[in-house]
Protein backbone atom coordinates (compact mmCIF):
# COMPACT_ATOMS: atom_id res chain seq x y z
CA UNK A 1 0.00 0.00 0.00
CA UNK A 2 2.38 2.42 0.68
CA UNK A 3 4.73 1.40 -2.32
CA UNK A 4 1.12 2.42 -3.91
CA UNK A 5 0.75 6.22 -2.32
CA UNK A 6 4.84 6.50 -3.56
CA UNK A 7 4.39 5.67 -6.91
CA UNK A 8 1.02 8.27 -7.34
CA UNK A 9 3.05 11.08 -5.45
CA UNK A 10 6.14 10.28 -7.86
CA UNK A 11 3.51 10.98 -11.14
CA UNK A 12 2.05 13.95 -9.54
CA UNK A 13 5.84 15.42 -9.31
CA UNK A 14 6.44 14.75 -12.78
CA UNK A 15 3.35 16.01 -13.92
CA UNK A 16 3.62 19.42 -12.26
CA UNK A 17 7.01 19.49 -13.79
CA UNK A 18 5.66 18.97 -16.99
CA UNK A 19 2.99 21.79 -16.36
CA UNK A 20 5.98 24.08 -15.27
CA UNK A 21 8.01 23.57 -18.10
CA UNK A 22 5.38 24.39 -20.67
CA UNK A 23 5.47 28.14 -20.27
CA UNK A 24 2.40 29.15 -22.00
CA UNK A 25 -0.22 30.92 -20.41
CA UNK A 26 -3.02 29.03 -22.49
CA UNK A 27 -4.87 26.24 -21.10
CA UNK A 28 -4.94 23.64 -23.25
CA UNK A 29 -7.32 19.93 -23.00
CA UNK A 30 -4.07 17.66 -22.07
CA UNK A 31 -3.63 20.64 -19.24
CA UNK A 32 -7.48 20.31 -17.88
CA UNK A 33 -6.57 16.14 -17.86
CA UNK A 34 -3.72 16.60 -16.01
CA UNK A 35 -5.27 19.32 -13.40
CA UNK A 36 -8.38 16.83 -13.02
CA UNK A 37 -5.59 13.76 -12.04
CA UNK A 38 -3.68 16.64 -9.86
CA UNK A 39 -7.70 17.22 -8.34
CA UNK A 40 -8.07 13.81 -8.19
CA UNK A 41 -4.85 13.08 -5.82
CA UNK A 42 -5.05 15.82 -3.69
CA UNK A 43 -8.82 14.32 -2.52
CA UNK A 44 -6.91 11.34 -1.98
CA UNK A 45 -4.79 12.72 0.56
CA UNK A 46 -5.68 12.44 4.02
CA UNK A 47 -7.17 15.01 6.60
CA UNK A 48 -4.52 17.76 7.11
CA UNK A 49 -2.80 17.10 3.87
CA UNK A 50 0.94 16.86 3.17
CA UNK A 51 3.37 19.36 2.57
CA UNK A 52 3.87 19.63 -1.01
CA UNK A 53 7.63 19.04 -2.87
CA UNK A 54 9.84 22.24 -2.73
CA UNK A 55 9.12 23.70 -6.47
CA UNK A 56 5.25 23.15 -6.56
CA UNK A 57 2.00 25.00 -6.98
CA UNK A 58 -0.68 25.01 -4.90
CA UNK A 59 -3.52 25.30 -7.31
CA UNK A 60 -5.79 27.92 -6.76
CA UNK A 61 -9.24 28.71 -7.98
CA UNK A 62 -9.45 30.73 -11.30
CA UNK A 63 -10.56 34.38 -11.01
CA UNK A 64 -14.28 35.01 -12.42
CA UNK A 65 -14.34 36.98 -15.68
CA UNK A 66 -14.49 40.71 -15.16
CA UNK A 67 -18.10 41.94 -15.54
CA UNK A 68 -18.17 44.72 -18.33
CA UNK A 69 -19.37 47.81 -16.72
CA UNK A 70 -21.72 50.16 -18.85
CA UNK A 71 -19.45 53.15 -20.51
CA UNK A 72 -21.65 56.46 -19.24
CA UNK A 73 -20.81 59.45 -21.66
CA UNK A 74 -21.23 62.62 -19.29
CA UNK A 75 -22.56 65.24 -21.09
CA UNK A 76 -21.05 68.18 -22.66
CA UNK A 77 -20.26 71.38 -20.73
CA UNK A 78 -21.97 74.39 -22.32
CA UNK A 79 -19.60 76.76 -23.32
CA UNK A 80 -19.17 80.34 -22.37
CA UNK A 81 -18.20 83.26 -24.25
CA UNK A 82 -15.56 85.34 -22.15
CA UNK A 83 -16.89 87.76 -19.86
CA UNK A 84 -15.68 91.15 -20.52
CA UNK A 85 -16.47 93.81 -17.49
CA UNK A 86 -18.60 97.04 -19.75
CA UNK A 87 -17.35 100.63 -18.45
CA UNK A 88 -19.43 103.36 -18.08
CA UNK A 89 -18.64 105.65 -20.70
CA UNK A 90 -16.45 108.51 -19.97
CA UNK A 91 -17.86 112.00 -19.12
CA UNK A 92 -17.18 114.54 -22.18
CA UNK A 93 -16.61 117.95 -20.75
CA UNK A 94 -18.56 121.18 -22.23
CA UNK A 95 -15.91 123.13 -22.85
CA UNK A 96 -18.29 125.46 -24.32
CA UNK A 97 -20.34 126.52 -21.98
CA UNK A 98 -18.46 127.05 -18.45
CA UNK A 99 -18.95 129.94 -15.81
CA UNK A 100 -17.17 131.17 -12.47
CA UNK A 101 -19.06 132.62 -9.53
CA UNK A 102 -17.42 135.60 -8.60
CA UNK A 103 -19.28 137.64 -6.08
CA UNK A 104 -22.59 138.69 -4.48
CA UNK A 105 -22.86 142.32 -6.00
CA UNK A 106 -26.31 142.75 -4.23
CA UNK A 107 -28.06 141.32 -1.16
CA UNK A 108 -25.36 139.00 0.25
CA UNK A 109 -26.86 135.72 1.80
CA UNK A 110 -28.54 135.97 4.90
CA UNK A 111 -30.09 139.54 4.57
CA UNK A 112 -32.93 140.11 6.61
CA UNK A 113 -35.62 142.01 3.98
CA UNK A 114 -39.28 143.03 5.20
CA UNK A 115 -42.24 140.35 4.46
CA UNK A 116 -43.26 141.13 0.64
CA UNK A 117 -40.17 143.56 -0.38
CA UNK A 118 -39.49 143.15 -3.61
CA UNK A 119 -35.30 143.15 -4.17
CA UNK A 120 -32.75 142.77 -6.59
CA UNK A 121 -30.20 139.96 -6.69
CA UNK A 122 -27.15 140.95 -8.38
CA UNK A 123 -24.41 137.68 -8.71
CA UNK A 124 -21.21 139.19 -10.50
CA UNK A 125 -19.75 135.88 -13.21
CA UNK A 126 -17.14 135.31 -15.16
CA UNK A 127 -17.36 132.94 -18.91
CA UNK A 128 -14.65 130.36 -18.98
CA UNK A 129 -15.93 128.33 -21.54
CA UNK A 130 -14.77 128.75 -25.32
CA UNK A 131 -18.33 130.17 -26.67
CA UNK A 132 -19.28 133.64 -26.33
CA UNK A 133 -22.45 134.25 -24.46
CA UNK A 134 -25.30 136.34 -26.31
CA UNK A 135 -28.36 137.49 -24.85
CA UNK A 136 -30.22 134.43 -25.61
CA UNK A 137 -28.73 133.10 -22.71
CA UNK A 138 -30.07 133.81 -19.64
CA UNK A 139 -30.25 133.26 -15.90
CA UNK A 140 -33.29 130.29 -15.15
CA UNK A 141 -34.67 129.28 -12.32
CA UNK A 142 -33.62 125.70 -10.67
CA UNK A 143 -35.08 124.69 -7.16
CA UNK A 144 -35.85 126.27 -3.75
CA UNK A 145 -38.89 128.35 -2.46
CA UNK A 146 -41.63 128.34 -5.41
CA UNK A 147 -42.35 131.83 -5.59
CA UNK A 148 -41.30 135.35 -5.70
CA UNK A 149 -38.91 134.66 -8.58
CA UNK A 150 -39.06 134.87 -12.12
CA UNK A 151 -38.27 131.57 -14.21
CA UNK A 152 -36.15 133.19 -17.11
CA UNK A 153 -34.37 135.98 -17.13
CA UNK A 154 -32.24 137.01 -20.26
CA UNK A 155 -28.69 138.15 -20.06
CA UNK A 156 -28.65 141.67 -20.43
CA UNK A 157 -25.55 141.81 -22.84
CA UNK A 158 -23.09 139.59 -24.90
CA UNK A 159 -19.89 138.35 -22.59
CA UNK A 160 -17.27 136.95 -24.80
CA UNK A 161 -14.58 134.14 -23.27
CA UNK A 162 -12.77 135.56 -20.19
CA UNK A 163 -15.62 138.44 -19.74
CA UNK A 164 -17.61 139.38 -16.94
CA UNK A 165 -21.02 140.28 -16.49
CA UNK A 166 -23.21 141.25 -13.78
CA UNK A 167 -26.72 139.30 -13.88
CA UNK A 168 -29.74 140.28 -11.94
CA UNK A 169 -33.40 138.70 -10.75
CA UNK A 170 -35.85 140.65 -9.26
CA UNK A 171 -37.41 138.70 -6.62
CA UNK A 172 -40.27 139.90 -4.15
CA UNK A 173 -40.40 138.59 -0.39
CA UNK A 174 -42.61 136.32 1.07
CA UNK A 175 -45.32 137.53 3.61
CA UNK A 176 -44.64 134.68 5.72
CA UNK A 177 -41.27 135.16 7.96
CA UNK A 178 -38.47 132.72 7.46
CA UNK A 179 -35.42 131.98 5.96
CA UNK A 180 -35.70 131.44 1.84
CA UNK A 181 -33.59 130.17 -0.58
CA UNK A 182 -33.72 130.48 -4.23
CA UNK A 183 -31.25 128.66 -6.91
CA UNK A 184 -30.44 129.80 -10.30
CA UNK A 185 -28.57 128.25 -13.31
CA UNK A 186 -27.63 129.58 -16.62
CA UNK A 187 -29.04 128.19 -19.54
CA UNK A 188 -27.56 128.56 -23.09
CA UNK A 189 -28.98 129.48 -26.16
CA UNK A 190 -29.62 125.77 -26.85
CA UNK A 191 -30.96 124.89 -24.29
CA UNK A 192 -27.99 123.31 -22.60
CA UNK A 193 -28.45 124.18 -18.80
CA UNK A 194 -25.10 124.65 -16.69
CA UNK A 195 -23.47 126.46 -13.47
CA UNK A 196 -20.26 126.48 -11.32
CA UNK A 197 -17.96 124.72 -9.17
CA UNK A 198 -16.96 120.85 -9.53
CA UNK A 199 -18.54 119.68 -12.85
CA UNK A 200 -20.33 123.35 -13.80
CA UNK A 201 -23.05 121.98 -11.37
CA UNK A 202 -23.42 124.25 -8.83
CA UNK A 203 -26.40 127.02 -8.59
CA UNK A 204 -26.04 130.80 -8.19
CA UNK A 205 -28.27 131.28 -4.14
CA UNK A 206 -30.22 133.88 -3.43
CA UNK A 207 -30.80 133.83 0.64
CA UNK A 208 -32.83 135.63 2.37
CA UNK A 209 -34.55 135.72 6.20
CA UNK A 210 -37.49 137.70 6.19
CA UNK A 211 -38.63 139.10 9.59
CA UNK A 212 -41.54 141.36 10.73
CA UNK A 213 -42.08 144.70 10.89
CA UNK A 214 -40.20 146.65 14.14
CA UNK A 215 -42.17 148.94 16.03
CA UNK A 216 -39.93 151.14 18.77
CA UNK A 217 -40.85 153.07 21.76
CA UNK A 218 -40.51 156.69 21.48
CA UNK A 219 -39.67 158.40 24.61
CA UNK A 220 -41.04 160.08 26.82
CA UNK A 221 -44.69 159.71 25.45
CA UNK A 222 -44.56 156.14 24.51
CA UNK A 223 -45.72 156.94 21.18
CA UNK A 224 -44.87 153.15 18.96
CA UNK A 225 -43.14 154.65 15.93
CA UNK A 226 -43.04 152.36 12.89
CA UNK A 227 -39.91 151.65 10.94
CA UNK A 228 -41.07 151.69 7.71
CA UNK A 229 -39.33 149.06 5.16
CA UNK A 230 -38.87 150.64 1.46
CA UNK A 231 -40.61 148.69 -1.55
CA UNK A 232 -37.22 149.11 -3.27
CA UNK A 233 -33.97 150.25 -2.10
CA UNK A 234 -31.74 151.83 -4.60
CA UNK A 235 -28.79 151.48 -2.38
CA UNK A 236 -28.54 148.34 -1.77
CA UNK A 237 -29.11 147.66 -5.60
CA UNK A 238 -27.02 150.20 -6.87
CA UNK A 239 -24.96 147.55 -8.73
CA UNK A 240 -28.23 146.26 -10.91
CA UNK A 241 -27.81 149.62 -12.19
CA UNK A 242 -25.56 150.34 -15.26
CA UNK A 243 -23.26 153.27 -14.43
CA UNK A 244 -21.89 155.18 -17.35
CA UNK A 245 -20.37 158.80 -17.36
CA UNK A 246 -22.37 159.44 -20.48
CA UNK A 247 -19.87 158.30 -22.97
CA UNK A 248 -18.16 155.37 -21.21
CA UNK A 249 -19.29 152.46 -19.07
CA UNK A 250 -17.97 152.83 -15.82
CA UNK A 251 -17.66 149.57 -13.34
CA UNK A 252 -19.39 149.22 -10.31
CA UNK A 253 -18.68 149.49 -7.62
CA UNK A 254 -16.45 151.94 -8.76
CA UNK A 255 -12.90 153.33 -7.03
CA UNK A 256 -12.72 156.37 -5.55
CA UNK A 257 -10.63 159.32 -6.77
CA UNK A 258 -10.96 157.58 -10.53
CA UNK A 259 -11.26 160.85 -12.80
CA UNK A 260 -13.60 158.77 -14.92
CA UNK A 261 -16.37 159.14 -12.26
CA UNK A 262 -17.43 156.52 -9.86
CA UNK A 263 -20.40 155.25 -7.32
CA UNK A 264 -19.59 153.22 -4.29
CA UNK A 265 -21.82 152.75 -1.22
CA UNK A 266 -20.83 154.51 1.92
CA UNK A 267 -21.85 153.78 5.34
CA UNK A 268 -23.26 156.94 7.78
CA UNK A 269 -22.07 159.89 4.98
CA UNK A 270 -21.20 162.70 6.98
CA UNK A 271 -22.81 165.96 4.82
CA UNK A 272 -21.90 169.65 4.16
CA UNK A 273 -23.81 170.27 7.42
CA UNK A 274 -21.13 168.49 9.53
CA UNK A 275 -23.92 165.91 10.63
CA UNK A 276 -23.56 162.22 9.97
CA UNK A 277 -26.85 159.89 8.84
CA UNK A 278 -27.36 156.44 10.37
CA UNK A 279 -27.66 154.85 7.37
CA UNK A 280 -26.15 154.29 3.71
CA UNK A 281 -25.58 156.44 0.53
CA UNK A 282 -24.69 156.35 -2.94
CA UNK A 283 -21.44 158.44 -3.27
CA UNK A 284 -21.06 159.68 -6.64
CA UNK A 285 -18.67 161.59 -8.56
CA UNK A 286 -19.30 162.78 -12.22
CA UNK A 287 -16.48 162.80 -14.86
CA UNK A 288 -13.39 164.97 -13.55
CA UNK A 289 -14.27 167.37 -16.68
CA UNK A 290 -16.02 170.77 -16.92
CA UNK A 291 -19.63 170.24 -17.17
CA UNK A 292 -18.89 166.34 -16.10
CA UNK A 293 -21.30 163.62 -15.20
CA UNK A 294 -22.33 160.47 -14.04
CA UNK A 295 -25.80 158.55 -15.01
CA UNK A 296 -27.26 155.24 -13.36
CA UNK A 297 -29.69 153.27 -15.02
CA UNK A 298 -31.85 151.22 -12.29
CA UNK A 299 -34.23 148.31 -13.71
CA UNK A 300 -37.79 148.77 -13.54
CA UNK A 301 -40.04 148.77 -10.62
CA UNK A 302 -43.42 147.59 -10.68
CA UNK A 303 -45.41 150.53 -8.63
CA UNK A 304 -48.41 151.39 -6.63
CA UNK A 305 -50.78 153.59 -6.05
CA UNK A 306 -49.17 155.63 -2.71
CA UNK A 307 -45.64 154.64 -3.41
CA UNK A 308 -43.18 157.86 -2.87
CA UNK A 309 -39.86 158.17 -4.19
CA UNK A 310 -37.56 159.39 -0.78
CA UNK A 311 -34.23 160.27 -0.70
CA UNK A 312 -31.78 163.20 1.09
CA UNK A 313 -29.39 164.71 -1.10
CA UNK A 314 -26.33 166.66 -0.11
CA UNK A 315 -22.16 167.19 -0.96
CA UNK A 316 -19.50 165.17 1.10
CA UNK A 317 -18.20 167.00 4.70
CA UNK A 318 -14.80 167.32 2.55
CA UNK A 319 -15.92 168.13 -0.72
CA UNK A 320 -16.00 172.01 0.07
CA UNK A 321 -16.46 172.93 -3.68
CA UNK A 322 -19.23 170.72 -4.47
CA UNK A 323 -21.40 172.60 -7.00
CA UNK A 324 -23.78 169.78 -8.77
CA UNK A 325 -26.93 169.34 -9.95
CA UNK A 326 -29.58 166.15 -9.33
CA UNK A 327 -31.74 165.29 -11.42
CA UNK A 328 -34.14 162.01 -11.30
CA UNK A 329 -36.02 160.63 -14.76
CA UNK A 330 -38.11 157.86 -15.23
CA UNK A 331 -39.28 155.73 -17.84
CA UNK A 332 -42.32 153.44 -18.95
CA UNK A 333 -41.61 150.12 -21.11
CA UNK A 334 -40.46 151.66 -24.13
CA UNK A 335 -41.41 155.53 -23.46
CA UNK A 336 -38.74 157.74 -23.30
CA UNK A 337 -37.68 159.41 -20.07
CA UNK A 338 -39.32 161.77 -18.39
CA UNK A 339 -37.93 164.17 -15.35
CA UNK A 340 -39.29 163.66 -12.04
CA UNK A 341 -37.15 166.05 -10.21
CA UNK A 342 -34.15 168.86 -10.79
CA UNK A 343 -32.01 170.20 -7.56
CA UNK A 344 -29.27 172.47 -7.48
CA UNK A 345 -26.92 171.57 -4.81
CA UNK A 346 -23.68 173.68 -3.41
CA UNK A 347 -21.77 173.09 -0.08
CA UNK A 348 -22.84 176.22 1.01
CA UNK A 349 -26.70 175.10 0.49
CA UNK A 350 -28.29 172.78 3.46
CA UNK A 351 -28.81 169.17 2.56
CA UNK A 352 -32.80 168.69 0.70
CA UNK A 353 -35.18 166.12 1.76
CA UNK A 354 -36.83 164.52 -0.97
CA UNK A 355 -40.66 163.01 -1.26
CA UNK A 356 -42.64 162.66 -4.04
CA UNK A 357 -45.42 160.73 -4.37
CA UNK A 358 -45.84 158.21 -7.30
CA UNK A 359 -49.38 157.16 -7.59
CA UNK A 360 -49.91 158.71 -10.80
CA UNK A 361 -47.28 155.86 -12.25
CA UNK A 362 -49.02 153.08 -10.53
CA UNK A 363 -49.96 150.15 -12.14
CA UNK A 364 -46.59 150.52 -14.59
CA UNK A 365 -43.31 148.73 -14.54
CA UNK A 366 -40.78 151.81 -14.17
CA UNK A 367 -37.41 152.51 -14.60
CA UNK A 368 -35.57 155.03 -12.92
CA UNK A 369 -32.07 157.22 -14.16
CA UNK A 370 -30.00 159.27 -11.48
CA UNK A 371 -28.11 161.64 -13.01
CA UNK A 372 -25.39 164.29 -11.21
CA UNK A 373 -24.11 166.70 -13.31
CA UNK A 374 -21.02 169.11 -12.35
CA UNK A 375 -21.61 173.21 -12.74
CA UNK A 376 -18.25 173.83 -13.97
CA UNK A 377 -15.74 172.14 -12.64
CA UNK A 378 -16.05 168.88 -11.19
CA UNK A 379 -13.32 168.76 -8.51
CA UNK A 380 -14.77 167.88 -5.36
CA UNK A 381 -18.09 167.33 -6.64
CA UNK A 382 -18.54 164.36 -3.94
CA UNK A 383 -22.54 163.98 -4.75
CA UNK A 384 -24.18 161.99 -1.65
CA UNK A 385 -27.60 160.26 -2.87
CA UNK A 386 -28.57 159.41 1.38
CA UNK A 387 -31.27 156.40 1.34
CA UNK A 388 -32.77 156.79 -2.10
CA UNK A 389 -35.48 154.46 -1.92
CA UNK A 390 -39.26 153.81 -3.15
CA UNK A 391 -41.43 153.61 0.09
CA UNK A 392 -44.95 151.85 0.70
Amino acid sequence: MITRIKQGMLIFLVACLLISCTNTAKISASDKVNTSVAQTVAAAQPTGGLPLPDGAVQPTNPAPPPVEQPTTTPPPLPTLAPSIPTLPPSPTTDTCNQAKFVQDVTIPDGTKITPGLAFTKTWRIQNTGTCSWNTAYAVVFDSGHSSGAPTVTPLPANVPPGGTIDVSVVITAPTTNGDYTWKFMLRSDTGRIFGFGAGYAYPMTAVIKVEPLILLTALPHFTLIPIVFPKYDFTANYCSATWSNGHQDLPCPGTKNDSTGFVVQQDKPRLQDGNTRDTKSLLTHPEWVDGGAIVGIFPAVSIESGNRFKTTIGCGYSGTSCDVLFRVNYKKGSDPFVELGTWSMKYSNAPLDIDIDLSSLAGSDVKFQFIVFANGSSSQDLAHWVFPRIAK
